[in-house]
Protein backbone atom coordinates (compact mmCIF):
# COMPACT_ATOMS: atom_id res chain seq x y z
CA UNK A 1 0.00 0.00 0.00
CA UNK A 2 1.29 2.90 -1.35
CA UNK A 3 1.82 6.16 1.73
CA UNK A 4 -0.09 9.22 0.73
CA UNK A 5 2.71 11.31 2.49
CA UNK A 6 5.17 12.97 0.52
CA UNK A 7 9.28 11.57 0.67
CA UNK A 8 11.43 14.27 1.45
CA UNK A 9 14.48 12.58 -1.12
CA UNK A 10 11.20 12.66 -4.23
CA UNK A 11 14.49 13.09 -6.67
CA UNK A 12 15.86 9.57 -7.64
CA UNK A 13 19.17 11.56 -8.04
CA UNK A 14 21.52 10.51 -5.07
CA UNK A 15 21.99 13.29 -2.20
CA UNK A 16 25.87 14.50 -1.66
CA UNK A 17 27.11 13.61 1.75
CA UNK A 18 27.28 16.98 3.83
CA UNK A 19 27.45 20.32 2.06
CA UNK A 20 29.89 19.34 -0.54
CA UNK A 21 29.56 15.53 -0.50
CA UNK A 22 31.88 13.04 0.77
CA UNK A 23 35.16 13.69 -1.33
CA UNK A 24 34.46 17.00 -0.96
CA UNK A 25 34.54 16.87 2.63
CA UNK A 26 38.38 14.85 2.42
CA UNK A 27 39.48 16.92 0.37
CA UNK A 28 38.63 20.03 2.85
CA UNK A 29 40.17 18.34 5.28
CA UNK A 30 43.29 17.30 3.36
CA UNK A 31 44.00 20.27 2.51
CA UNK A 32 43.69 21.74 5.94
CA UNK A 33 46.06 19.19 7.78
CA UNK A 34 43.34 17.57 9.39
CA UNK A 35 42.97 14.20 9.83
CA UNK A 36 40.34 12.29 7.13
CA UNK A 37 38.95 8.91 5.98
CA UNK A 38 39.90 7.94 2.51
CA UNK A 39 37.12 6.66 -0.21
CA UNK A 40 38.30 2.76 0.60
CA UNK A 41 37.79 3.56 4.52
CA UNK A 42 41.73 4.01 5.30
CA UNK A 43 42.64 6.20 7.90
CA UNK A 44 44.93 9.28 7.60
CA UNK A 45 46.46 10.87 10.17
CA UNK A 46 46.89 14.69 10.92
CA UNK A 47 49.84 16.86 9.32
CA UNK A 48 52.54 17.50 12.07
CA UNK A 49 51.62 21.14 12.92
CA UNK A 50 54.79 23.03 11.49
CA UNK A 51 52.51 25.22 9.42
CA UNK A 52 49.38 25.74 10.95
CA UNK A 53 48.54 29.07 9.01
CA UNK A 54 49.33 27.50 5.79
CA UNK A 55 46.85 24.54 6.63
CA UNK A 56 43.85 26.85 7.63
CA UNK A 57 44.05 28.20 3.83
CA UNK A 58 42.08 26.96 0.70
CA UNK A 59 43.83 25.29 -1.74
CA UNK A 60 44.40 28.62 -3.73
CA UNK A 61 46.04 30.22 -1.28
CA UNK A 62 47.93 27.16 -0.34
CA UNK A 63 49.06 27.12 -3.71
CA UNK A 64 50.14 30.95 -3.81
CA UNK A 65 52.12 30.91 -0.64
CA UNK A 66 54.25 27.60 -2.08
CA UNK A 67 54.95 29.36 -6.07
CA UNK A 68 56.66 32.31 -3.58
CA UNK A 69 59.14 30.04 -2.60
CA UNK A 70 59.68 28.21 -5.76
CA UNK A 71 62.10 29.76 -7.65
CA UNK A 72 62.78 28.51 -11.21
CA UNK A 73 66.38 29.63 -12.74
CA UNK A 74 68.62 28.58 -15.67
CA UNK A 75 70.17 25.28 -16.17
CA UNK A 76 73.82 25.15 -15.29
CA UNK A 77 75.14 21.94 -16.83
CA UNK A 78 73.25 20.77 -19.76
CA UNK A 79 73.31 16.63 -20.09
CA UNK A 80 73.10 15.63 -23.97
CA UNK A 81 70.48 13.09 -22.83
CA UNK A 82 68.54 15.54 -20.43
CA UNK A 83 64.83 17.09 -21.17
CA UNK A 84 65.42 19.67 -18.63
CA UNK A 85 64.93 22.82 -19.66
CA UNK A 86 65.20 24.81 -16.26
CA UNK A 87 66.50 24.87 -12.84
CA UNK A 88 64.13 24.85 -9.42
CA UNK A 89 64.93 25.67 -5.84
CA UNK A 90 62.97 25.20 -3.12
CA UNK A 91 63.44 27.46 -0.33
CA UNK A 92 61.60 27.69 3.38
CA UNK A 93 61.66 30.37 5.83
CA UNK A 94 63.67 29.93 8.67
CA UNK A 95 62.30 31.41 10.93
CA UNK A 96 63.30 34.75 11.01
CA UNK A 97 62.38 36.42 7.86
CA UNK A 98 65.32 34.50 5.57
CA UNK A 99 64.45 32.09 3.34
CA UNK A 100 67.04 28.80 3.12
CA UNK A 101 67.19 26.67 0.65
CA UNK A 102 66.21 23.26 0.74
CA UNK A 103 66.29 20.09 -1.47
CA UNK A 104 62.56 18.94 -2.82
CA UNK A 105 62.57 16.02 -0.66
CA UNK A 106 62.74 18.27 2.51
CA UNK A 107 60.52 20.69 0.85
CA UNK A 108 58.18 17.88 0.44
CA UNK A 109 58.07 16.77 4.25
CA UNK A 110 57.81 20.07 5.75
CA UNK A 111 54.52 21.26 3.85
CA UNK A 112 53.55 17.33 3.77
CA UNK A 113 52.48 17.80 -0.13
CA UNK A 114 53.10 15.50 -3.23
CA UNK A 115 55.29 15.45 -5.85
CA UNK A 116 52.71 16.19 -8.12
CA UNK A 117 51.19 19.24 -6.93
CA UNK A 118 54.75 20.69 -7.31
CA UNK A 119 55.03 19.99 -10.81
CA UNK A 120 51.41 21.46 -11.39
CA UNK A 121 52.66 24.70 -9.44
CA UNK A 122 56.17 24.97 -11.48
CA UNK A 123 53.81 24.86 -14.91
CA UNK A 124 51.66 27.21 -13.58
CA UNK A 125 54.97 29.50 -12.78
CA UNK A 126 56.55 28.87 -16.00
CA UNK A 127 55.65 31.82 -18.67
CA UNK A 128 55.50 30.06 -22.21
CA UNK A 129 56.63 31.72 -24.93
CA UNK A 130 53.17 33.23 -26.84
CA UNK A 131 53.04 30.92 -29.95
CA UNK A 132 50.42 33.27 -31.17
CA UNK A 133 50.84 34.90 -34.27
CA UNK A 134 51.05 38.56 -34.77
CA UNK A 135 49.40 40.75 -37.70
CA UNK A 136 50.73 38.67 -41.16
CA UNK A 137 51.62 40.70 -43.77
CA UNK A 138 48.55 41.26 -46.25
CA UNK A 139 49.00 39.36 -49.57
CA UNK A 140 46.95 42.33 -50.82
CA UNK A 141 49.26 45.03 -52.05
CA UNK A 142 48.09 48.73 -52.13
CA UNK A 143 47.57 48.65 -55.83
CA UNK A 144 44.92 46.30 -55.32
CA UNK A 145 43.19 48.44 -52.97
CA UNK A 146 43.48 51.21 -54.91
CA UNK A 147 42.09 48.88 -58.08
CA UNK A 148 38.72 48.07 -56.02
CA UNK A 149 38.47 51.35 -55.25
CA UNK A 150 38.08 52.70 -58.61
CA UNK A 151 35.63 49.65 -59.57
CA UNK A 152 33.35 50.73 -57.11
CA UNK A 153 33.42 54.49 -57.68
CA UNK A 154 32.72 53.56 -61.68
CA UNK A 155 29.48 52.49 -60.65
CA UNK A 156 26.57 55.06 -61.03
CA UNK A 157 25.19 56.26 -57.79
CA UNK A 158 22.15 58.45 -56.55
CA UNK A 159 21.57 60.58 -53.36
CA UNK A 160 19.13 60.41 -51.16
CA UNK A 161 15.47 60.72 -52.73
CA UNK A 162 14.15 62.80 -49.63
CA UNK A 163 16.75 64.11 -47.07
CA UNK A 164 19.77 65.45 -49.40
CA UNK A 165 20.81 68.35 -47.46
CA UNK A 166 20.97 66.77 -43.83
CA UNK A 167 23.04 63.14 -45.12
CA UNK A 168 25.47 62.39 -47.34
CA UNK A 169 24.10 58.72 -47.84
CA UNK A 170 24.21 57.94 -51.71
CA UNK A 171 22.76 54.59 -53.16
CA UNK A 172 23.57 51.90 -55.68
CA UNK A 173 20.74 50.38 -57.61
CA UNK A 174 18.64 48.00 -55.62
CA UNK A 175 19.59 45.80 -58.35
CA UNK A 176 23.32 44.99 -57.39
CA UNK A 177 25.01 43.86 -53.98
CA UNK A 178 28.47 43.36 -53.00
CA UNK A 179 28.45 40.00 -54.69
CA UNK A 180 27.44 41.12 -57.97
CA UNK A 181 29.84 44.23 -58.04
CA UNK A 182 32.49 41.53 -56.74
CA UNK A 183 31.82 39.29 -60.13
CA UNK A 184 32.07 42.49 -62.31
CA UNK A 185 35.01 43.39 -60.98
CA UNK A 186 36.65 39.90 -61.77
CA UNK A 187 35.19 40.29 -65.20
CA UNK A 188 36.78 43.51 -66.12
CA UNK A 189 39.94 42.92 -64.46
CA UNK A 190 40.34 38.78 -64.40
CA UNK A 191 44.44 39.00 -63.78
CA UNK A 192 43.60 40.49 -60.27
CA UNK A 193 43.89 38.01 -57.04
CA UNK A 194 41.00 40.44 -55.25
CA UNK A 195 38.75 37.45 -53.09
CA UNK A 196 35.42 38.70 -52.36
CA UNK A 197 36.41 39.30 -48.48
CA UNK A 198 38.74 41.74 -49.91
CA UNK A 199 36.90 43.57 -51.88
CA UNK A 200 33.52 43.25 -48.97
CA UNK A 201 36.06 44.63 -46.93
CA UNK A 202 37.38 47.31 -49.28
CA UNK A 203 33.87 48.17 -49.86
CA UNK A 204 32.68 48.69 -45.83
CA UNK A 205 35.25 50.54 -44.88
CA UNK A 206 36.52 53.01 -47.78
CA UNK A 207 33.06 53.82 -49.24
CA UNK A 208 30.45 53.89 -45.37
CA UNK A 209 28.22 56.05 -47.24
CA UNK A 210 27.51 54.27 -50.01
CA UNK A 211 24.06 51.57 -50.10
CA UNK A 212 21.82 49.89 -52.18
CA UNK A 213 18.24 51.60 -51.51
CA UNK A 214 15.15 49.28 -52.10
CA UNK A 215 12.94 49.55 -55.26
CA UNK A 216 10.54 53.11 -55.00
CA UNK A 217 7.16 52.65 -55.16
CA UNK A 218 4.69 55.49 -55.60
CA UNK A 219 7.67 58.27 -57.00
CA UNK A 220 7.46 61.20 -58.03
CA UNK A 221 6.72 61.69 -61.62
CA UNK A 222 8.46 64.80 -62.46
CA UNK A 223 11.53 63.11 -61.07
CA UNK A 224 11.38 60.07 -63.15
CA UNK A 225 10.54 61.47 -66.29
CA UNK A 226 13.73 64.75 -65.50
CA UNK A 227 15.54 61.88 -64.37
CA UNK A 228 15.21 60.00 -67.56
CA UNK A 229 16.15 63.48 -69.83
CA UNK A 230 19.50 63.69 -67.90
CA UNK A 231 20.43 59.64 -68.12
CA UNK A 232 19.81 60.12 -71.90
CA UNK A 233 21.97 62.83 -72.13
CA UNK A 234 19.54 65.22 -75.19
CA UNK A 235 19.87 67.99 -75.92
CA UNK A 236 17.59 69.48 -73.26
CA UNK A 237 19.22 67.42 -70.18
CA UNK A 238 21.03 71.04 -68.81
CA UNK A 239 17.61 71.96 -68.58
CA UNK A 240 15.96 69.15 -67.43
CA UNK A 241 18.94 69.08 -64.79
CA UNK A 242 18.03 72.72 -63.87
CA UNK A 243 14.45 71.94 -63.65
CA UNK A 244 15.29 68.71 -61.63
CA UNK A 245 16.97 70.96 -59.12
CA UNK A 246 14.55 73.38 -59.08
CA UNK A 247 12.02 70.71 -58.28
CA UNK A 248 14.06 69.33 -55.62
CA UNK A 249 14.25 72.56 -53.52
CA UNK A 250 10.34 73.46 -53.86
CA UNK A 251 10.35 69.81 -52.32
CA UNK A 252 13.09 70.80 -49.54
CA UNK A 253 10.72 74.07 -48.82
CA UNK A 254 7.80 72.10 -48.45
CA UNK A 255 9.28 69.22 -46.13
CA UNK A 256 10.69 72.37 -43.67
CA UNK A 257 7.57 74.51 -43.54
CA UNK A 258 5.59 70.88 -42.11
CA UNK A 259 8.43 70.86 -39.85
CA UNK A 260 7.94 74.42 -38.77
CA UNK A 261 4.39 73.78 -38.53
CA UNK A 262 4.85 71.01 -36.47
CA UNK A 263 7.67 72.66 -34.37
CA UNK A 264 5.26 75.34 -33.47
CA UNK A 265 2.23 73.86 -32.92
CA UNK A 266 3.87 71.74 -30.21
CA UNK A 267 4.84 74.79 -28.27
CA UNK A 268 3.29 75.43 -24.79
CA UNK A 269 2.33 78.95 -25.85
CA UNK A 270 1.29 77.93 -29.54
CA UNK A 271 -2.38 78.96 -30.48
CA UNK A 272 -2.00 76.81 -33.31
CA UNK A 273 -2.79 73.15 -34.32
CA UNK A 274 -1.50 70.93 -37.07
CA UNK A 275 -2.38 67.48 -38.83
CA UNK A 276 -1.56 65.39 -41.20
CA UNK A 277 -4.31 63.45 -43.01
CA UNK A 278 -4.12 60.65 -45.85
CA UNK A 279 -5.42 57.49 -46.84
CA UNK A 280 -3.95 54.06 -46.13
CA UNK A 281 -4.11 51.05 -48.68
CA UNK A 282 -6.67 48.99 -48.89
CA UNK A 283 -7.41 46.16 -46.22
CA UNK A 284 -9.21 42.66 -46.85
CA UNK A 285 -10.82 40.39 -44.75
CA UNK A 286 -11.04 38.02 -43.92
CA UNK A 287 -7.31 36.94 -43.65
CA UNK A 288 -7.00 33.63 -44.87
CA UNK A 289 -3.78 32.28 -46.96
CA UNK A 290 -5.62 28.47 -48.33
CA UNK A 291 -5.80 28.27 -51.71
CA UNK A 292 -9.69 29.09 -52.68
CA UNK A 293 -9.15 32.50 -51.07
CA UNK A 294 -7.34 33.76 -54.45
CA UNK A 295 -10.51 33.06 -56.56
CA UNK A 296 -13.07 35.16 -54.41
CA UNK A 297 -13.11 38.48 -53.38
CA UNK A 298 -12.62 40.34 -50.47
CA UNK A 299 -14.43 42.54 -48.66
CA UNK A 300 -12.30 45.87 -48.77
CA UNK A 301 -11.86 47.89 -45.96
CA UNK A 302 -10.77 51.58 -45.85
CA UNK A 303 -8.88 54.12 -43.10
CA UNK A 304 -8.19 56.92 -43.04
CA UNK A 305 -5.49 58.75 -40.85
CA UNK A 306 -5.61 62.13 -39.20
CA UNK A 307 -2.63 62.61 -36.62
CA UNK A 308 -2.50 65.61 -34.57
CA UNK A 309 0.89 66.84 -33.94
CA UNK A 310 0.43 68.68 -31.37
CA UNK A 311 -0.55 65.56 -28.58
CA UNK A 312 0.99 62.89 -31.31
CA UNK A 313 -2.29 61.34 -31.18
CA UNK A 314 -3.72 59.87 -34.21
CA UNK A 315 -7.37 58.86 -34.82
CA UNK A 316 -8.37 56.19 -37.36
CA UNK A 317 -11.92 56.41 -39.60
CA UNK A 318 -13.21 52.91 -40.75
CA UNK A 319 -15.41 51.91 -43.13
CA UNK A 320 -15.82 48.85 -45.42
CA UNK A 321 -16.85 49.16 -49.24
CA UNK A 322 -20.43 48.55 -48.21
CA UNK A 323 -20.70 51.76 -46.71
CA UNK A 324 -19.36 53.84 -48.56
CA UNK A 325 -16.12 54.30 -51.15
CA UNK A 326 -13.14 56.77 -51.09
CA UNK A 327 -14.30 59.65 -52.42
CA UNK A 328 -14.23 63.35 -51.81
CA UNK A 329 -17.41 63.09 -49.89
CA UNK A 330 -16.13 60.22 -47.56
CA UNK A 331 -13.01 62.02 -46.46
CA UNK A 332 -14.65 65.21 -46.18
CA UNK A 333 -17.23 63.33 -43.85
CA UNK A 334 -14.28 62.08 -41.40
CA UNK A 335 -13.05 65.38 -41.28
CA UNK A 336 -15.62 66.76 -39.99
CA UNK A 337 -16.29 64.07 -37.11
CA UNK A 338 -13.04 64.13 -36.33
CA UNK A 339 -12.59 67.96 -35.98
CA UNK A 340 -15.84 68.21 -33.98
CA UNK A 341 -15.01 65.64 -31.83
CA UNK A 342 -12.84 68.70 -29.29
CA UNK A 343 -9.23 66.72 -30.49
CA UNK A 344 -7.74 70.15 -29.51
CA UNK A 345 -8.93 73.49 -27.88
CA UNK A 346 -6.63 75.74 -30.19
CA UNK A 347 -8.91 78.11 -32.60
CA UNK A 348 -6.49 77.62 -35.81
CA UNK A 349 -5.76 74.57 -37.63
CA UNK A 350 -3.18 73.92 -40.32
CA UNK A 351 -4.04 70.73 -42.34
CA UNK A 352 -1.45 68.98 -44.39
CA UNK A 353 -2.69 66.11 -46.90
CA UNK A 354 -1.16 65.43 -50.46
CA UNK A 355 -2.38 66.08 -53.74
CA UNK A 356 -4.90 63.59 -54.39
CA UNK A 357 -7.83 65.73 -56.20
CA UNK A 358 -10.50 63.12 -55.61
CA UNK A 359 -9.95 63.04 -52.13
CA UNK A 360 -8.14 66.08 -50.51
CA UNK A 361 -8.58 68.56 -53.27
CA UNK A 362 -12.18 69.14 -54.02
CA UNK A 363 -15.24 71.54 -53.06
CA UNK A 364 -16.02 69.14 -50.16
CA UNK A 365 -12.95 69.38 -48.01
CA UNK A 366 -13.20 73.03 -48.90
CA UNK A 367 -16.77 73.02 -47.61
CA UNK A 368 -16.54 71.39 -43.98
CA UNK A 369 -13.13 73.78 -43.74
CA UNK A 370 -15.70 76.83 -44.64
CA UNK A 371 -18.26 75.39 -42.03
CA UNK A 372 -16.33 74.74 -39.53
CA UNK A 373 -15.13 78.47 -39.52
CA UNK A 374 -18.51 80.21 -40.01
CA UNK A 375 -19.94 78.17 -37.08
CA UNK A 376 -17.34 79.33 -34.77
CA UNK A 377 -15.58 75.65 -34.28
CA UNK A 378 -12.47 77.57 -35.30
CA UNK A 379 -11.20 80.45 -36.48
CA UNK A 380 -8.93 79.57 -39.35
CA UNK A 381 -8.51 76.56 -41.32
CA UNK A 382 -5.45 76.54 -43.39
CA UNK A 383 -4.86 73.66 -45.71
CA UNK A 384 -1.63 73.36 -47.01
CA UNK A 385 -0.54 70.69 -50.26
CA UNK A 386 3.11 68.31 -50.30
CA UNK A 387 4.73 68.33 -54.06
CA UNK A 388 3.04 65.50 -55.89
CA UNK A 389 5.33 62.48 -54.77
CA UNK A 390 7.02 64.15 -51.70
CA UNK A 391 3.87 63.21 -49.00
CA UNK A 392 6.02 62.12 -46.38
CA UNK A 393 4.10 62.96 -42.83
CA UNK A 394 3.27 61.20 -39.81
CA UNK A 395 0.19 59.10 -40.78
CA UNK A 396 3.43 57.02 -43.18
CA UNK A 397 4.36 55.91 -40.41
CA UNK A 398 1.16 55.48 -38.03
CA UNK A 399 0.28 53.02 -41.30
CA UNK A 400 3.52 51.47 -41.10
CA UNK A 401 2.67 50.11 -37.42
CA UNK A 402 -0.84 49.12 -38.37
CA UNK A 403 0.52 47.03 -41.48
CA UNK A 404 3.40 45.65 -39.10
CA UNK A 405 0.31 44.20 -36.41
CA UNK A 406 -1.89 43.23 -39.24
CA UNK A 407 0.95 40.66 -40.08
CA UNK A 408 1.19 39.33 -36.93
CA UNK A 409 -2.81 39.18 -36.36
CA UNK A 410 -6.04 37.57 -38.67
CA UNK A 411 -8.89 39.51 -39.30
CA UNK A 412 -11.98 37.98 -40.54
CA UNK A 413 -14.31 40.46 -39.76
CA UNK A 414 -14.08 44.24 -39.65
CA UNK A 415 -14.01 44.61 -35.86
CA UNK A 416 -10.72 42.27 -36.18
CA UNK A 417 -9.62 44.97 -38.07
CA UNK A 418 -10.24 47.72 -35.35
CA UNK A 419 -8.59 45.68 -32.55
CA UNK A 420 -5.67 45.34 -34.66
CA UNK A 421 -5.22 48.95 -35.37
CA UNK A 422 -6.28 49.54 -31.58
CA UNK A 423 -3.07 47.30 -30.56
CA UNK A 424 -0.68 48.47 -32.96
CA UNK A 425 0.79 51.08 -30.87
CA UNK A 426 1.43 50.66 -27.37
CA UNK A 427 2.03 54.21 -25.70
CA UNK A 428 -0.98 56.66 -27.19
CA UNK A 429 -2.93 53.86 -28.74
CA UNK A 430 -5.03 54.85 -31.78
CA UNK A 431 -8.52 56.15 -31.70
CA UNK A 432 -10.88 54.57 -34.14
CA UNK A 433 -13.62 56.15 -35.01
CA UNK A 434 -15.98 53.53 -36.77
CA UNK A 435 -18.16 54.99 -39.51
CA UNK A 436 -20.46 52.21 -39.99
CA UNK A 437 -22.44 53.15 -36.96
CA UNK A 438 -21.69 57.29 -37.61
CA UNK A 439 -22.54 57.45 -40.97
CA UNK A 440 -21.74 60.07 -43.68
CA UNK A 441 -22.72 63.34 -44.34
CA UNK A 442 -24.10 64.15 -47.93
CA UNK A 443 -21.50 67.11 -48.03
CA UNK A 444 -21.74 66.61 -51.43
CA UNK A 445 -24.91 67.88 -51.79
CA UNK A 446 -24.35 70.90 -49.54
CA UNK A 447 -21.32 72.05 -51.50
CA UNK A 448 -23.34 72.39 -54.46
CA UNK A 449 -23.81 75.81 -53.19
CA UNK A 450 -19.65 76.36 -53.69
CA UNK A 451 -18.97 77.41 -57.10
CA UNK A 452 -16.16 75.81 -58.49
CA UNK A 453 -12.78 77.72 -58.99
CA UNK A 454 -10.62 76.44 -61.45
CA UNK A 455 -7.80 76.85 -58.66
CA UNK A 456 -8.32 76.46 -55.27
CA UNK A 457 -6.81 79.98 -54.18
CA UNK A 458 -7.16 80.12 -50.77
CA UNK A 459 -5.41 76.57 -50.12
CA UNK A 460 -1.85 77.26 -50.33
CA UNK A 461 0.17 74.59 -52.44
CA UNK A 462 3.85 74.63 -52.36
CA UNK A 463 4.23 73.78 -56.59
Amino acid sequence: MMSSGISKNASRKRRASGTGGYRQENKTLKWQGKQYRTYTNKLVPAKPKREREFYETDSAKQGTYLMGLINIGNIKRIAESSRRQCSIFYTVSDGSGNLVLVCKGTFLNIFAITSKKIEILVKKKMSETDKRKGNSQSKFTENDRQLVRYHIMSIPRDVSHYSRQKSEKEYLSPDLNIHRLHRAFLEKFPDSRVTYKYYRLVFLKDFPNLSFYCPRVDTCRTCDKLNCEVQAQISSSKTAKTQLELHHRKVEKSLAALKEDTVVSQKPESILSCITMDQQQVLFVPTLTHLDMFYHSQLSCYNFGIHLSDSNSAFMCMWNESIGGRGGNEIASCLLRVLNMGITDKRHITIWCDNCAGQNKNRMVLFVRIFLVSTGVFESIEQKFFVSGYSIMACDRDFALIEKRKRTLKSFVTNDLHDVVRSSKYSRPFSVVNMEELGFFDIQAAATVLSTPKALTSARQFM
